[in-house]
């Protein structure tokens, strides 16, 4: 069950399963440059809902590690958490598959995801600007996805 609005819990979502793509969606990002995040699936878990991701760094540069702040609302639009979405690595000019588990969320409840801050981004070079600068972000799914 989620906590009351006024009390929202602070979770860090990691990776349960990393894989590395090299021409899945290659509309994720039309311009060829920064970051692009894509929420691919969405479903059910034992304790929560995956989220998977579909995120493309299209700098020459590796970033070694990108956490986001985000946030979780219901379809009714109501905060239902706060939480650290932690991405891990994503090298250069490449794609990368990343499922997450947030642990007692329901699916069905899912309306929007909210990506603030990059709060982490580890890289040197052409992926510190896009790091700075907000990824384009879409969604596959039935659940919202902004920034």
């Amino acid at each position: 069950m989620p906590p009351p609005v006024g009390r929202p819990v602070f979770a860090a979502l990691t990776a349960g399963l990393c894989l590395g793509a090299t021409v899945l969606g290659a509309d994720i990002r039309d311009d060829g440059s920064g970051l692009a995040i894509e929420l691919n699936a969405v479903s059910e878990a034992p304790r929560g809902c995956h989220l998977t991701f579909q995120i493309w760094n299209a700098t020459p540069a590796d970033i070694d590690r990108l956490v986001y702040e985000g946030a979780f609302f219901t379809k009714a639009g109501e905060l239902s958490r706060l939480a650290l979405i932690d991405f891990g690595d994503i090298p250069a000019e490449a794609r990368r598959i990343r499922r997450l588990t947030a642990p007692g969320l329901e699916c069905g409840a899912l309306g929007r995801v909210f990506f603030a801050d990059a709060s982490i981004c580890e890289t040197a070079g052409a992926a510190r600007q896009a790091c700075s600068a907000r990824p384009r972000l879409t969604s596959r799914t039935d659940v919202e996805v902004q920034g």
